[in-house]
């Protein structure tokens, strides 16, 4: 009985070591485009999503109509972590829609979430140009 108690509650403890809360923030500034606080907050969310996080905070700074070249987000996201249960999901992120904001962007999370086969490629000059991920992510 005693065994059995304990590797429920060896269970338990995995699960809620399962995701971890870290603040992320991310910045950008360009003297050539310029990007709302809805649209920086949209594009997180999107990609935090695909990541298998979720957002428990998220405050933006600057951008339309505030400040044309500056904007700035600082979120809190519960990101998954690994261990013995890990199930790893393919993802692939593209677009060439504010190129230089949207890789960099991408980049920032990535430091944050647990990933492997990561592939990259990128042609952006400022918000023109492509963009592509291809990597498996921890879920």
């Amino acid at each position: 009985m005693r065994m059995l108690l304990l590797m429920g509650i060896i269970a338990l403890s995995n699960l809620a070591l399962a995701n971890e809360s870290t603040e992320i923030n991310y910045s950008f500034s360009s003297f050539r485009s310029a990007y709302s606080c809805h649209y920086a907050e949209t594009q997180f969310q999107e990609y935090v999503e695909a990541l298998g996080g979720e957002i428990e905070s998220i405050r933006c700074s600057g951008g339309i109509p505030y400040d044309d070249h500056f904007v700035a987000i600082r979120a809190q996201v519960r990101v998954p972590q690994v261990n013995e249960n890990t199930r790893w999901v393919s993802v692939e992120l593209e677009g060439d829609e504010a190129c230089k904001f949207n890789d960099n962007m991408i980049q920032e999370l990535l430091n944050h979430f647990a990933t492997r086969n990561l592939e990259h490629r990128s042609s952006c000059w400022h918000s023109q140009g492509r963009y592509k991920y291809s990597f498996d992510v921890a879920n």
